[in-house]
């Protein structure tokens, strides 16, 4: 995700410095956030291979929720055909949080 929005970051250096690091903040948490989602995968289809410690996945889905969120906050006041995109990450990975409820829990 942060390399499709590389460019929006390049564009925006024309802004302040503020706006700047909202979006610098939103990549790395959106980065964080498809680690979560790969590993959620991953334990979805091998659950018998060692994956993430359940707090350390936790965090990091809960990072990639916040950065889906902001972006679909501001895809929003653009276009509404916008927020679908923004909003779909959020849903896949509800889905498999909820598939993959038991071990999150420990």
């Amino acid at each position: 995700m942060a390399l499709i929005f590389s460019p929006a970051l390049l564009i925006g250096l024309e802004q302040d410095i503020w706006s700047k690091v909202l979006i610098l903040i939103l990549i790395i948490l959106g980065l964080v956030g498809f680690w979560g989602a790969i590993s959620l995968i991953g334990l979805t289809l091998f659950p018998l291979q060692e994956n993430t410690k359940p707090i350390r996945l936790k965090l990091y889905i809960i990072s990639g929720v916040i950065a889906s969120s902001a972006a679909s906050f501001f895809a929003s006041t653009i276009s509404l055909y916008l927020l679908a995109v923004f909003i779909a990450p959020i849903l896949v990975s509800l889905q498999l949080v909820i598939k993959q409820r038991d071990y999150l829990s420990t």
